[in-house]
C-alpha cells in the first residue's frame, strides 16, 4: 500500500514523497493538473473568421489557409462563407500559388455567384495567370489565359472598379504577345529566311498595331521590301517610320535608309 506523506521538508514548501509512492504522485498530479485545468474556449465564428484575415494581413498565409479552409467546413451556412472563400483565394495568391488561387477564387463564382466578390475573383483570376506568364521568348500559354480573363471581366464589369486596372493589364499582355512574335520574325530574318520573317512582321503589324513592337516591325519589312526590288514600298514603310514613331532611334534609321533608297534610284 502506498503512502502520501503530508510532511513538509525544510524551505522546500512541496510535499515530500516516499520515493514508493512516486509512481501514485505523478498520477495523482496529472488528475489534480487535468481537473483543474479550464475548458478550451470555442470561438464564435466572426471572431475565427477574423482571426484568419488577421494571418492573412500579418503575411502568415499557411495559418490563414488552414483557418480558412477550417471556417468553410464547419460552419457550411454562414454568411461568412462568400468572403472566407474568396479570402482563401487571396492566401494562395499572396504566397505565390498561383494554380490554388485559380481554383479557389473559381469556387467563388461557381459556388456564390450572387455574392460582392464574384467580381474580384473574376479579376484576380486573371491576375494569377498574369503572375505565371513567362518572359517573351518562353511559351506564352499564361499571358494567353490572363489576356482572355481581363477581357471577360470587362466583358462582365465594364464599369467595375478595376476596370481600368484590367485596361492596362490587356496592353501589357498584347505587348508581351506582339514581343514573341517579333522575335520569332528577326530570327528567321537573321537566318535569311525572308518569306517566314515577312509574315511573322506582318502579324505583327496586323494584329498589335498598338504595342512598342509595331514600328520595329514595319521597319524591317521595309528592309525585305527593298531586299526583294520592291522599292517603292519600302520607301513607304520607312516613311511611316520617321513620320509617326516616337522613338528617335528607330526614326534615324528610317531616315537613313530612305536617303540610302534615294541614292539607289538616283544612280
Amino acid at each position: 500500500m502506498f503512502v502520501l506523506s503530508a510532511k513538509v521538508g525544510p524551505r522546500m514548501g512541496k510535499w515530500v514523497l516516499p520515493v514508493q509512492s512516486a509512481g501514485l504522485a505523478a498520477i495523482l498530479l496529472m488528475f489534480t493538473a487535468c481537473a483543474g485545468s479550464k475548458p478550451a474556449q470555442v470561438l464564435d465564428p466572426a471572431t475565427q473568421y477574423q482571426r484568419a484575415l488577421e494571418d492573412l494581413r500579418r503575411g502568415r498565409y499557411a495559418e490563414a489557409i488552414e483557418k480558412l479552409q477550417r471556417f468553410i467546413s464547419t460552419y457550411p451556412g454562414s454568411e461568412l462563407l462568400p468572403a472566407a472563400q474568396f479570402h482563401l483565394g487571396e492566401a494562395h495568391f499572396r504566397s505565390k500559388d498561383y494554380v490554388n488561387a485559380v481554383f479557389e477564387y473559381q469556387r467563388v463564382i461557381d459556388t456564390y455567384p450572387a455574392s460582392e466578390w464574384v467580381d474580384d475573383a473574376q479579376f484576380q483570376i486573371a491576375e494569377s495567370y498574369f503572375e505565371q506568364s513567362r518572359r517573351a521568348e518562353l511559351d506564352q500559354t499564361e499571358t494567353r489565359d490572363a489576356l482572355s480573363h481581363y477581357r471577360l471581366y470587362l466583358d462582365d464589369y465594364p464599369e467595375g472598379a478595376r476596370a481600368e486596372q484590367a485596361k492596362a493589364r490587356i496592353q501589357q499582355c498584347r505587348g508581351k504577345l506582339a514581343r514573341k512574335l517579333l522575335l520569332a520574325a528577326q530570327l528567321y530574318h537573321r537566318q535569311g529566311h525572308l518569306e517566314a520573317a515577312r509574315l511573322y512582321y506582318t502579324d505583327v503589324t496586323m494584329t498589335y498595331p498598338d504595342t512598342d513592337s509595331y514600328f520595329p516591325a514595319l521597319l524591317a519589312l521595309g528592309e525585305i521590301a527593298q531586299a526583294q526590288g520592291r522599292h517603292e514600298e519600302a520607301v513607304r514603310l520607312w516613311s511611316e517610320v520617321a513620320r509617326d514613331c516616337r522613338d528617335p532611334e528607330l526614326q534615324k534609321k528610317a531616315n537613313r535608309r530612305i536617303g540610302s533608297a534615294a541614292e539607289v534610284t538616283s544612280d
